[in-house]
């Protein structure tokens, strides 16, 4: 999130998923961005197991709207512990400081339906002071947004541990 351009892949022999995310982590933050897992649970799933060892990581994506990115579990493809929540819920678990975000993941822009994957069936709700891009991942960093498919709060607080709506 928030780099200007693509970054440069490695093209490295690895079976390693912790160094893949790691150097992209890496990259990103090199870049002046805000590193964000994208898809934990697609084709090439991560486990909480792969994530825990990254470091300077705190984002995730746990909601993906993409009709073809189906969030709940597909038995074909993965073991129920690979879903985004369940990989979220063990890092937490775990003490890791991760945020989950969500997006519409958007590709269909002029036909409209339930299973066409539409602009605005997800998004982050974000406290910034402006509505610029460093404003937005400076809030995002702090850990002050939430993710939403519908749910609009007036207002939010958190407390130590505990998050009031």
């Amino acid at each position: 999130m928030n780099i200007d351009g693509l970054l440069p892949w490695e093209n490295r022999e690895t079976d390693s998923k912790t160094s893949v995310i790691q150097d992209h982590v890496r990259s990103v933050r090199k870049s002046g961005g805000q590193p964000i897992l994208n898809h934990p649970h697609g084709s090439s799933a991560v486990s909480a197991h792969d994530i825990l060892p990254v470091q300077d990581f705190h984002m995730m994506k746990v909601y993906n709207a993409n009709t073809k990115r189906n969030n709940l579990f597909k038995r074909r493809y993965l073991d129920s512990s690979l879903t985004s929540e369940s990989i979220w819920d063990d890092l937490l678990t775990e003490g890791m400081r991760v945020y989950g975000v969500g997006s519409d993941d958007a590709h269909t822009f002029i036909t409209i339906g339930p299973n066409k994957s539409n602009a605005g069936l997800g998004w982050v709700m974000a406290r910034a002071d402006s509505l610029d891009s460093d404003s937005i991942t400076e809030a995002m960093k702090q850990g002050d947004f939430y993710a939403s498919n519908g749910v609009c709060l007036k207002r939010y607080k958190r407390s130590g541990k505990k998050l009031f709506g």
